[in-house]
């Protein structure tokens, strides 16, 4: 079926897909070849806010698994501790540009988080590999986790594929981007390379063609150059911060 298929770490039309056959007039019939225009503006893709505060709970178990699994010291000492008992650990999320408190701490064999001043109960259930099942206030939830750097890639069958990203505890030194490098700012496919190596160019044209959720955006110089070097070609399927080309 389609919700348990699981396509974690690109974008796909699942969602949409699964929100066209819930649709009672597409399940009676009762479309026209405008049925997708009709429909696509009621689709923005946003997670609600309970698939984002249970996607999150599910990311953080299987971090917190992971490092549990890899400590080497001091594993007498419960997880988490700290002189101040009623601190909780915290860890940060953005999820579509916003951020996303994540407070919890272990007692007891259980886990106490706080998301948006909501209170769930939880216990980790089962973690094998790329796969959690959970339980939130009772009721047992079974996640896909891919992670990828500081990218966490969710999926479950209720709720879809929540995209998170894990916020570093110290802000890191932001690395000076090479000029002349142009690169994709979401992940993408290359539509059409609108110029050539060796070409001269004017600050405003456009240098390659990119497709996203469906939607086109066009990369432009934001200089004269001439370009040193593609390295995409059309077809290709790029990540988010992927080198398109370079210009001198």
């Amino acid at each position: 079926m389609l919700r348990q298929l699981v396509c974690l770490g690109t974008t796909t039309n699942q969602g949409f897909l699964l929100k066209i056959l819930a649709n009672e007039n597409f399940k009676n019939g009762i479309y026209t070849t405008h049925f997708v225009n009709e429909i696509i503006n009621d689709f923005n893709g946003v997670p609600d806010l309970k698939a984002t505060d249970h996607s999150a709970i599910a990311a953080t178990l299987f971090i917190w698994q992971e490092r549990e699994k890899n400590r080497t010291l001091l594993r007498s000492m419960p997880s988490g501790w700290r002189n101040n008992f009623y601190e909780h650990q915290k860890i940060l999320y953005s999820i579509d540009s916003k951020e996303l408190l994540v407070q919890y701490r272990f007692k007891h064999r259980q886990f106490e988080f706080i998301i948006n001043d909501e209170n769930y109960s939880v216990s980790l259930s089962e973690k094998n590999k790329n796969n959690i099942s959970i339980e939130i206030n009772g009721i047992v939830y079974r996640y896909a986790i891919v992670q990828k750097e500081n990218n966490m890639y969710c999926h479950n069958e209720e709720f879809g594929n929540v995209h998170l990203l894990l916020k570093e505890r110290f802000p890191k030194k932001e690395v000076e981007k090479e000029k002349g490098n142009y690169e994709s700012p979401m992940p993408s496919n290359v539509v059409k390379v609108l110029v050539n190596k060796g070409q001269l160019i004017s600050k405003g044209e456009g240098l390659v063609v990119l497709s996203s959720m469906k939607m086109e955006n066009t990369i432009f110089a934001n200089e004269d150059g001439e370009v040193e070097e593609i390295l995409v070609e059309e077809g290709m399927n790029v990540e988010a911060g992927h080198l398109l080309l370079k210009i001198k």
